[in-house]
């Protein structure tokens, strides 16, 4: 673990299509993309303080959603502007911006890369294009494999999403997925089950967990085969390649975000923006954020915290930590049920059981 840092998040929320699966917030009405962006200058200004304050620490930004390759040329050049004039992303250890391949274009990744981002992440999510349209994604692997040819003469940094236990998705289908993206040597994977939602297209789909359990050691498997660490349940990495952003998220460390729906955590504090777009630029122009909750962790909530992030990351959970102390009997009755383990001085949960972690995490918790 390293010592936790400063990070921020920006949240665009707009998108060509929504897809099938997704329940972040977002929308595909770009109306309103000129006035978001003067909204989160103006929420900058608010957090000038702030931001001036944890300028030292400030290591990391990631620019997620939506789509932010979504934005326009001269969009994009505005809000990477914005925040370049608190510090130039050329500084940051991590400058991360998503894309997906339909609003890829060589302008626009001369633009990410000339502002000083060094690493992109691309919505994939699968080489086979029955899925893929069974996703509700709007490109073909095809049009991926076109613009990850472009990407990679100007990044050589990037991360691919991938979704697994579909319907439908057979082992064979899984296994050519994994070929397919591993033979382009992203240097880092990021594999989600597909989970269901509430008012997502998806809500009422029938998932087959058992196979979805399946697959995950099968991933796994796979990946670590081909010289991937697995550092997080859900994420792998070539050496020196996992995500600074989110390893800061995991370590706890601080991070404000901006924009409608994004979360920050600052002070043992944690709050969300309204996940309202209109609202959002409605408080902004009466100089106040429209919050959807704001909450202060007790020494409970922190500690729960604290094991439940520990856990998810391969690395485990270090006995002589103050955490360990205080779940010590609850851990215990986990080993003795055969769902944990101590190596190397750290507490981890047993790989046969990652599927799983959640609930054995949440049996720990107070």
């Amino acid at each position: 673990m390293i010592d936790p840092f400063f990070s921020v998040y920006v949240h665009i929320p707009f998108c060509k299509k929504k897809c099938n699966y997704c329940s972040f917030y977002s929308l595909t009405d770009n109306s309103l993309t000129d006035e978001y962006l003067n909204s989160v200058n103006k929420e900058i200004n608010l957090y000038k303080d702030l931001l001036t304050e944890k300028k030292d620490k400030y290591k990391t930004i990631y620019f997620g959603g939506g789509t932010p390759s979504f934005l326009s040329l001269n969009e994009t050049e505005y809000l990477l502007d914005l925040f370049n004039k608190i510090k130039p992303l050329k500084n940051m250890d991590e400058a991360d911006f998503e894309l997906n391949p339909e609003s890829v274009s060589e302008d626009k990744l001369k633009i990410l890369k000339d502002f000083g981002i060094n690493r992109v992440s691309i919505g994939v999510q699968s080489s086979n294009d029955e899925i893929l349209n069974f996703l509700g994604r709007v490109h073909s692997y095809k049009d991926f494999l076109k613009k990850y040819d472009i990407i990679t003469k100007y990044f050589e940094n990037v991360s691919l999403d991938l979704i697994y236990g579909i319907p439908g998705q057979s082992e064979k289908d899984l296994l050519k997925d994994l070929d397919n993206i591993t033979s382009l040597s992203p240097k880092h994977i990021s594999l989600y089950a597909l989970e269901t939602h509430k008012n997502t297209f998806f809500e009422n789909l029938k998932i087959d967990e058992e196979k979805q359990s399946d697959y995950y050691f099968l991933i796994r498997d796979f990946l670590v085969g081909k010289g991937y660490i697995h550092y997080e349940i859900s994420n792998f990495a070539l050496n020196g390649y996992f995500s600074k952003h989110n390893l800061n998220y995991w370590d706890r460390g601080e991070y404000l975000g901006l924009g409608p729906s994004a979360s920050s955590f600052i002070s043992n504090k944690r709050w969300k923006n309204k996940s309202d777009l209109k609202a959002y630029i409605r408080g902004l122009n009466n100089g106040k954020i429209e919050f959807e909750h704001m909450e202060e962790l007790d020494e409970k909530d922190e500690l729960n915290e604290k094991l439940m992030l520990e856990l998810r990351k391969m690395e485990g959970l270090d006995l002589n930590s103050e955490v360990y102390n205080v779940f010590k009997e609850k851990i215990e009755e986990q080993i003795k049920k055969g769902y944990m383990e101590i190596l190397n001085g750290k507490v981890k949960i047993k790989k046969d059981f990652l599927f799983v972690s959640n609930k054995i995490i949440s049996d720990t918790m107070f």
